[in-house]
């Protein structure tokens, strides 16, 4: 089973403050707006893998109609095997 890391902004900024000289490496699934703004003005560099890691899930999207019961089984789901959860109705 694999283990996620999960740092935010909060994290690095002080990952940071303990030495001057620190690299950061951040991974994303899809480099966010900030992310890619930042790589194309030269403030961070920017590397994509085209290869996807070896035992890596495709995502599974779902239209529907708002329906409680779906919502409350997909976020169950989720939350059992130690996922992440936002929502915003």
């Amino acid at each position: 089973m694999m283990k996620k890391q999960r740092f935010g902004v909060a994290h690095k900024e002080k990952l940071k403050k303990m030495r001057t000289l620190v690299d950061v490496l951040t991974l994303s699934a899809t480099p966010i707006p900030r992310t890619l703004h930042l790589s194309l003005v030269g403030i961070r560099d920017l590397s994509i893998i085209n290869t996807p890691p070896e035992d890596r899930v495709s995502i599974k999207t779902y239209v529907l109609e708002f329906d409680e019961d779906a919502i409350k089984a997909a976020v169950e789901k989720e939350l059992a095997r130690q996922g992440q959860v936002i929502f915003c109705p």
